[in-house]
């Protein structure tokens, strides 16, 4: 099966699309409610979406699968893997699928695209003198994230990075990124200025530091299989140092496009620890991890020189899921 997935044959989008279908259908046997964490804005949006269940199906194979989409382009036309595949893809919309729950249309989701589109432009500045305008878009890519998820503003010291550690450095960029990441705000600002009910916790959207996690919430050991968390967390552990000892023997440029990837995902842990402590850890805060874990998991299941031991993690990694939901 990872064969398959590994090739970069057309048909293996319409086969992804297909299993993102069959990941679905639980949905419609299953109540489970959408309870985000309290940084999420827009949470009510998405109840009324997921209380039509075909609409919630339709929007989450549509959002996920063009997503999927989106940074398989990114990986294959920047070299992120040694060769042109669509693993990135059916791994990107399996780790979305991961139970029931998982399959909630939420806040979460429209954070992937924008940082999809921030790491995109991060990704086009290698090498290149002045990036201004692109710059300008990372920060505000990064602060249209914010304004729907305040921690994901913490990767602003990974833009910062980038613009130092990929091109050579012009003091006016990090201006740039810094309006470029303001300027959401200014809008959320003028939104509820307008509205009279301008204050600081409706723009930056904090919550009281006494808010309590309803007993119900969506915590991640109660939805998933701790069978899953632990095979999850290790994996991940290998395909870090995996893809630490793989950049070693890559051309700088793939090196430093890596090294991004790998910042990208201790940046997001880092911004969990800082705002939401473990043990208020809601279910969709693991889908954030999900971009740079993709292309992390990819690279040791195409560079592993003893294909079958690929293969098995890679059935391990589909029983998993699929036990998560018979939890």
């Amino acid at each position: 099966m990872l064969t398959i997935f590994k090739s970069n044959q057309p048909f293996i989008k319409i086969l992804v699309f297909l299993v993102a279908v069959l990941l679905c259908v639980p949905l419609f046997f299953s109540d489970v409610s959408l309870n985000s964490s309290v940084y999420f804005r827009f949470t009510p949006i998405f109840e009324q979406i997921n209380a039509i269940k075909w609409l919630g199906f339709l929007l989450w194979i549509i959002i996920v699968v063009g997503e999927g989409l989106y940074l398989n382009y990114l990986a294959n036309e920047f070299k992120l893997l040694n060769k042109n595949t669509h693993l990135p893809l059916i791994l990107f919309v399996l780790l979305n699928g991961f139970s029931v729950a998982g399959l909630v249309l939420n806040s979460t989701h429209l954070l992937h695209l924008f940082l999809l589109l921030a790491l995109h432009q991060m990704l086009l500045m290698y090498n290149e003198r002045k990036v201004n305008f692109k710059v300008f878009n990372v920060g505000f890519f990064i602060g249209l994230a914010s304004v729907i998820y305040l921690p994901v503003g913490m990767l602003m010291l990974l833009v910062w990075f980038v613009i130092r550690y990929v091109k050579p450095i012009y003091w006016k960029e990090y201006v740039a990124s810094i309006l470029g990441f303001v300027v959401p705000f200014v809008y959320v600002t003028f939104y509820y200025f307008i509205n009279d009910n301008l204050t600081l916790e409706n723009v930056l959207f904090l919550t009281s530091s006494t808010h309590i996690i309803e007993p119900n919430q969506l915590s991640v050991l109660e939805k998933m299989s701790w069978h899953y968390v632990v095979f999850i967390m290790l994996f991940a552990i290998f395909s870090t140092v995996f893809s630490l000892s793989y950049i070693q023997i890559q051309v700088v440029k793939v090196r430093k496009y890596i090294t991004i990837i790998l910042l990208l995902l201790v940046i997001l842990f880092v911004s969990q620890l800082v705002f939401e402590p473990i043990t208020r850890t809601n279910i969709y805060s693991y889908q954030l991890f999900i971009i740079p874990i993709t292309i992390i998991f990819s690279i040791p299941l195409i560079e592993m020189k003893r294909t079958r031991i690929a293969e098995g993690i890679f059935y391990l990694f589909v029983l998993m899921i699929i036990g998560n939901y018979f939890i």
